[in-house]
């Protein structure tokens, strides 16, 4: 999982990897669904989509 961040303007410009961990841990990590994907996040200029924060990449693989 790759996760790009934009600077938050309500935090001055800076990174929020507190805010993107609180979402994380509400899909993953839980009883339910136990598994950690590997992930970094870096902190990006900006994104395509005006007024977007984060763009979240991930490559998944089933095991037949």
């Amino acid at each position: 999982m790759q996760a790009f961040l934009v600077g938050d303007p309500a935090k001055e410009g800076k990174l929020d990897f507190a805010g993107f961990m609180k979402a994380y841990v509400k899909f993953f990590a839980t009883p339910t669904n136990p598994n950690k994907p590997a992930r970094y996040a870096l902190q990006i200029a900006a994104l395509a989509a005006p007024g977007a924060l984060i763009e979240i990449a991930v490559t998944a693989a089933k095991v037949k």
